[in-house]
């Protein structure tokens, strides 16, 4: 019986490490990061949506933003509301599809379109803002893909001119709210 329970604590705890290695960033010889191939297994930050109706026909991203963190990164936020060295933040845009459905009417999600990743790294990015990097990958991209990181004046800029803390935008995301609240209270 003894041995049983052994076994099975030795089998979580390599299970628990598999899913920590698995939200690492990793990198290939180019420096290029390899997409996540299992960012839906993270913590589920939430959803916005900004649909061309409600913005004359021109929104920047008229798609959904589903928006997933690391478990390391997101345990290290839900302690210290501060994004980790190591962090990875994982924003999947998918199309504006059907505006009805059994329910009534409203907006459902479509299509893949983009998978954009920004990892917090001090060292690989200590010349970025805020060092963070910022990848994209076509939304039918396969595991294993890998990007370079993304030029600086593009994601980043609106980031470091429009999000509330360290480039994300927690404004929009209430768990996110929260961690700025709970760190704020603190101190």
């Amino acid at each position: 019986m003894v041995h049983i329970i052994i076994r099975l604590v030795i089998g979580c705890l390599g299970w628990l490490a598999a899913l920590a290695l698995a939200a690492e960033p990793h990198f290939n010889a180019a420096n290029e990061l390899v997409k996540p191939d299992n960012y839906r297994e993270w913590m589920y930050i939430g959803t916005g949506l900004t649909p061309h109706d409600k913005n004359d026909g021109e929104a920047s991203f008229p798609e959904f933003h589903n928006v997933y963190m690391s478990r390391p990164a997101w345990e290290a936020w839900r302690a210290s509301g501060e994004f980790a060295d190591g962090t990875v933040l994982v924003k999947e845009l998918l199309s504006v599809g059907e505006t009805e459905a059994i329910s009534g009417k409203g907006y459902f999600q479509g299509e893949f379109s983009t998978v954009a990743v920004m990892v917090k790294d001090k060292q690989r990015f200590a010349n970025k803002p805020g060092n963070w990097g910022f990848f994209i990958y076509g939304g039918d991209s396969a595991a294993g893909a890998a990007a370079p990181a993304f030029d600086d004046a593009g994601c980043a800029q609106c980031h470091v001119d429009h999000a509330q803390k360290d480039l994300v935008f927690t404004q929009y995301y209430p768990i996110l709210r929260q961690g700025v609240e709970r760190a704020a209270s603190a101190h």
